[in-house]
């Protein structure tokens, strides 16, 4: 009785959320042209998953080196950019953390790129992303940042947003969700390890003296 009371608990603080995911997150898959690279408009579903707008992104396959596979998107084209998905199968009033790499172009020279997400909860984060001298295609000094944001809807867009002015600006790739464990299964999680720690000590021998 006691070991199926562990057990359940267990099970119980380990069951994890409907499962939550960005279609394409490294920019790999769509109807790319061949060239070094796309430079897109709205409205452009051509990268599988994400669609451009309101503002241009370029679509970069061979002007730098990809975090991960062999694209990667910068948030400018002519001028500042914007790309969305629509996530799906989220739980109401569960925080999801969104992880990306971020890199900025290296043919603007030193510089300092801003950009943010947004989600249709209004949710809004900003970051910057510092170009060096040492940056280069091949050096692309990629980092990886991370956003939080409390789902207020079963499906809502995620965006990525250029903020710096003009053709050059920050590049992302590798985009991913996971949702944040709640509380109550932590708890829950604690609750069974110290269980099994009582179960533990109630069935050590007894050594006479």
């Amino acid at each position: 009785m006691f070991r199926f009371l562990v057990t359940g608990l267990l099970a119980l603080a380990a069951q994890p959320a409907a499962a939550v995911s960005f279609v394409n997150g490294s920019f790999e898959l769509g109807n790319f042209s061949g060239a070094p690279s796309d430079d897109l408009t709205a409205p452009s579903t051509d990268i599988t998953g994400w669609q451009v707008g309101p503002l241009g992104v370029d679509w970069v396959a061979s002007l730098w080196n990809a975090s991960r596979g062999l694209r990667s998107l910068e948030l400018a084209s002519t001028d500042r950019g914007q790309i969305f998905q629509r996530l799906t199968g989220l739980t109401v009033g569960r925080t999801y953390r969104v992880g990306f790499d971020v890199a900025g172009n290296p043919f603007g020279g030193p510089a300092t790129y801003g950009f943010g997400t947004t989600t249709s909860g209004a949710q809004v984060t900003n970051f910057t992303v510092d170009v060096t001298a040492a940056n280069s295609p091949t050096n692309m000094g990629w980092g990886r940042r991370f956003v939080t944001f409390v789902a207020v809807a079963n499906n809502q867009n995620f965006s990525f947003i250029g903020r710096t002015d003009g053709p050059f600006g920050a590049v992302i790739d590798n985009v991913t969700i996971t949702a944040v464990p709640e509380p109550k299964g932590w708890a829950l999680l604690i609750m069974g390890f110290g269980l099994v720690g009582v179960a533990a000590r109630r069935r050590l021998p007894v050594v006479s003296a």
